[in-house]
């Protein structure tokens, strides 16, 4: 895989080059209005073309992140097709990650009985590259349709599982089987198709992305939202990546669990190299996936793994932009925004 994708790196190392600086996001969140920092992305060599249409004074969040995740798309898609396609392995995973959203978005909007909404939601633009047809989804009224809707996918008997016949879904549950596949499915297609240390750190990632993501459902729902553990501990994933069997498990139990969380976070995950308390915990996360993927992104020769790397930071990319977005339009104080933003 290094040899036939080898020079995606240089590639995908070019196109980081082109991304917002510490130096832009520190401009960006002093602006006074949306339309000022629209005004200022528009300048910039990361979003002079994708936004060079946008009107800054009538530009919307909804819009600003569709065009947002509008060029994550056109960029991987340029960096896929320079790979010859990548045939159904792992440089597709952007694309079955599409795939999961869709099937979960419109699935969530059949339940909540918000079928309208399915027809302006959907992406089109990247029909021909998923595994079915769009418009159909459109004229779904039931949840009992979802499974002939997805009949050719790899979540098919998760969608007959949850939806079919007269059964009362269990919507987090749904979404834990969903993303469990989806996060299984990643794990084997990169070990058949990245090779070296390559396999093993991108394995790691999307694997510790996944315990990491349990320890903070933990933290919501014990410290935030006072659920039991009763009601969590069903819904986190069956991934383990540092942690010993059982521990998030036993996190989930104690009745400090939030401090509980941290703790293991600090010791398994940020070490001593980032700074986290319960006030930032999920910034802190995505520091970490950051400078994990940054050394990924600069380290490896296999083009595949690159790729990931990429794409997983062009997506904290925009997250730090829809950030700069609604602290603007809610004037947020600078102070507050800087502790949102990992750059």
């Amino acid at each position: 895989m290094s040899g036939e994708y080898g020079a995606l790196a240089a590639k995908a190392r070019a196109i980081y080059g082109r991304r917002l600086t510490a130096a832009d996001f520190s401009a960006l969140i002093r602006k006074s209005s949306v339309a000022e920092v629209m005004s200022y992305l528009k300048g910039t060599p990361r979003f002079s073309s994708e936004f060079a249409s946008v009107n800054e004074l009538t530009a919307r969040r909804a819009q600003i992140e569709s065009l947002l995740e509008r060029s994550l798309f056109e960029i991987y898609g340029r960096l896929l097709r320079s790979a010859g396609g990548g045939d159904d392995g792992f440089p597709k995973f952007m694309f079955f990650k599409y795939e999961l959203d869709v099937i979960v978005n419109v699935s969530l909007y059949i339940l909540i009985d918000k079928q309208e909404s399915v027809i302006a939601y959907l992406p089109f633009y990247m029909e021909d590259l998923l595994g079915f047809e769009l418009a159909p989804l459109g004229k779904i009224k039931t949840a009992s349709e979802l499974p002939a809707a997805f009949a050719d996918t790899d979540y098919a008997d998760i969608l007959v599982e949850h939806f079919g016949g007269n059964k009362t879904p269990k919507v987090d549950l749904f979404l834990r089987d969903m993303n469990a596949r989806y996060v299984d499915k990643m794990t084997e297609l990169a070990a058949e198709d990245i090779s070296g240390d390559a396999k093993n750190e991108v394995i790691g990632l999307i694997k510790a992305q996944a315990e990491i993501d349990n320890l903070l459902l933990i933290y919501r729902l014990r410290s935030l939202f006072k659920e039991p553990s009763t009601e969590i501990l069903p819904l986190l994933l069956p991934i383990r990546a540092k942690l010993p069997k059982g521990v998030a498990q036993s996190a989930a139990n104690e009745h400090d669990a939030d401090a509980k969380v941290l703790a293991l976070l600090k010791k398994y995950y940020f070490k001593d190299k980032i700074v986290c308390d319960l006030n930032n915990i999920e910034v802190s996360a995505r520091k970490y996936m950051r400078d994990r993927c940054a050394r990924l992104l600069h380290m490896s020769e296999d083009g595949a793994a690159v790729m990931y790397a990429l794409m997983r930071l062009l997506d904290i990319e925009k997250h730090n932009v829809i950030t700069v977005v609604e602290s603007v339009k809610y004037a947020l104080p600078v102070t507050e925004t800087e502790k949102m933003l990992v750059n």
